[in-house]
């Protein structure tokens, strides 16, 4: 892991603000990002990585899904509920949300591309990336890894992130 990404973490870690983070594929390096930097038992309440279209669609109360920024907005306010009844009253939570469409070896209509959202106590922030096919899945999940862990420190309060 990089100095800058570990500085990153260790800056959400010592926030107060904890969160139920739900991924449905792409963006899931960042759940192993936070766990592998010490401090991560007093940010994550739980992650979840709904995979499969059938997942999504359970995790979402049986709402489809699909890597739009309505689903991302329900995958983060379903993470923020998840996230208080862990929590209770007594501190921060935010529910955070990825919803993806990486390079794939089968057809796809669109563009490859991530929709992401954190619902806090009092604030929602929406987010959106589009993805170059040339860039490989690899690449692309790092990329969205990234955009997760920003959107994470926003909404934990952390400053300004390069």
């Amino acid at each position: 892991m990089d100095e800058q990404r570990r500085e990153l973490i260790e800056a959400i870690h010592a926030t107060p603000t904890m969160i139920v983070l739900v991924v449905t594929g792409g963006g899931s390096t960042a759940i192993a990002d936070l766990l592998s930097v010490a401090g991560a038992s007093g940010t994550i309440l739980e992650a979840v990585v709904p995979y499969a279209h059938s997942a999504v669609e359970e995790w979402l109360g049986g709402a489809e899904g699909g890597a739009h920024a309505r689903t991302a907005l329900e995958m983060a306010t379903r993470a923020h509920a998840r996230a208080r009844d862990l929590a209770g009253d007594t501190t921060a939570v935010c529910g955070i949300a990825c919803t993806a469409a990486l390079a794939t070896v089968r057809d796809r209509r669109g563009a490859d591309r991530a929709h992401l959202a954190s619902v806090g106590d009092g604030a929602t922030i929406m987010e959106h990336v589009e993805l170059e096919r040339c860039q490989g899945r690899e690449a692309q999940e790092r990329i969205v890894s990234d955009v997760v862990l920003r959107l994470v420190a926003r909404a934990c309060g952390v400053g300004e992130v390069q």
